[in-house]
């Protein structure tokens, strides 16, 4: 594998080099703000520099080069293969489209006897990220991993966009099959969340709006435990999300408040609630959002015993907002973790996709998602 990083400059070019070489095995990865889709300068100059290559990107809340966070700047990333195969496949997801019918698409377009992971982006307001995900799970032949995330529109929520090769799109998913028996790609997921309070159950859910938990209203509980913070939800959210376990045995998955309904004394998070599940709140200081971060990157190193070759990371953009001018701080934890020879790019997104519990993939939010690929040594 050969890959080359670059990021797009103030003055309108491209820095990086040398290339690799233009190909069917090559993927080029780009992560831009919205701007950079609405006046795609960086996209046409790179897709130029690339023009038999495979390519696909998103909208973005920040953009992540090795061990920088970049604000307006895009950031794009050529990864050519040398014993394994790449494919993109872009599908609507518009007119609340049923996830099944487009994870049917997905899977359909990209099957193969050979194909070893898919990374995957979508749009981040219209898709049902959570959905998605469930029914990838349902559609995807077993063995085959999982990673990816929501586009940013950093704190507009308004538009996101996603491409692939010459075509921009809202509300569509776009994903990368990752073929070959050479193929290495391991996955982590790291929060740095630490629960606090007692163990409650949902009672009362529906989607992504929560209603009741223990008999008693979420947003009541969520005031008495805030205090003088609760006058500022959904914003003070950000710092106390909601953990959620689904089985007993299993990780808090971490949702984050979007908005409350003082009519109803709901809340509403970006991602489902399950009914049924254990709740708690969750609650972090900078250092151990940092660690969190960090301790995806060793989850991948101790799993592969070695550094990867190049790494996507996806994280939230609501980490990126709490820890504001420290958030370079758990870029540099992950670059640090895998060493100077790894390439790295990503994004700051709306939520990430990978692995929980005995399943393949979910939709998080507030954590650090890091996808490792690596081909083997022959």
């Amino acid at each position: 594998m050969k890959f080359c990083q670059y990021t797009w400059s103030n003055d309108g070019h491209w820095v990086g080099g040398p290339d690799v070489p233009d190909g069917a095995s090559t993927v080029v990865i780009f992560f831009g703000e919205r701007s950079h889709f609405e006046n795609p300068a960086a996209l046409e100059h790179i897709s130029l520099r690339y023009p038999k290559s495979t390519l696909l990107g998103c909208s973005s809340c920040s953009q992540i080069s090795k061990q920088e966070v970049l604000e307006g700047r895009a950031v794009a990333a050529s990864i050519h293969f040398e014993r394994s195969r790449v494919k993109t496949v872009s599908v609507p997801a518009r007119n609340n489209r049923p996830m099944d019918a487009v994870a049917a698409e997905l899977v359909q377009a990209l099957r193969a006897d050979d194909l070893a992971h898919v990374f995957l982006l979508s749009d981040g307001i219209r898709v049902d990220g959570a959905n998605l995900t469930r029914a990838l799970e349902r559609t995807l032949p077993a063995g085959v991993g999982l990673s990816g995330g929501m586009a940013g529109d950093c704190a507009n929520f308004e538009r996101t966009y996603v491409c692939t090769k010459g075509r921009i799109a809202r509300e569509e998913v776009v994903a990368l099959g990752l073929y070959g028996r050479d193929l290495d790609v391991r996955v982590g997921v790291g929060a740095g969340w630490i629960p606090f309070g007692p163990e409650r159950i949902v009672t009362a859910a529906r989607g992504n709006e929560l209603f009741e938990l223990d008999g008693q209203s979420a947003l009541g509980l969520y005031r008495k435990y805030l205090g003088r913070l609760a006058d500022d939800l959904p914003a003070s959210g950000l710092r106390f999300p909601l953990g959620l376990r689904e089985a007993p045995d299993s990780e808090l998955l971490v949702r984050t408040v979007t908005a409350i309904n003082e009519a109803t004394q709901s809340m509403t998070f970006a991602g489902g609630v399950a009914l049924n599940a254990t709740a708690r709140l969750m609650k972090a200081n900078f250092s151990q959002l940092v660690d969190g971060a960090s301790s995806a990157a060793r989850r991948v190193m101790e799993s592969s015993g070695q550094g990867p070759q190049f790494v996507l990371c996806v994280s939230c953009v609501g980490r990126k907002w709490l820890l504001r001018q420290m958030v370079e701080d758990e870029v540099d934890a992950v670059a640090r973790t895998f060493g100077p020879d790894s390439g790295l790019v990503g994004f700051y997104s709306y939520g990430e996709f990978g692995p929980y519990a005995q399943r393949r993939c979910a939709l998080h939010n507030q954590s650090m998602n890091i996808t490792a690929i690596s081909e083997r040594v022959q």
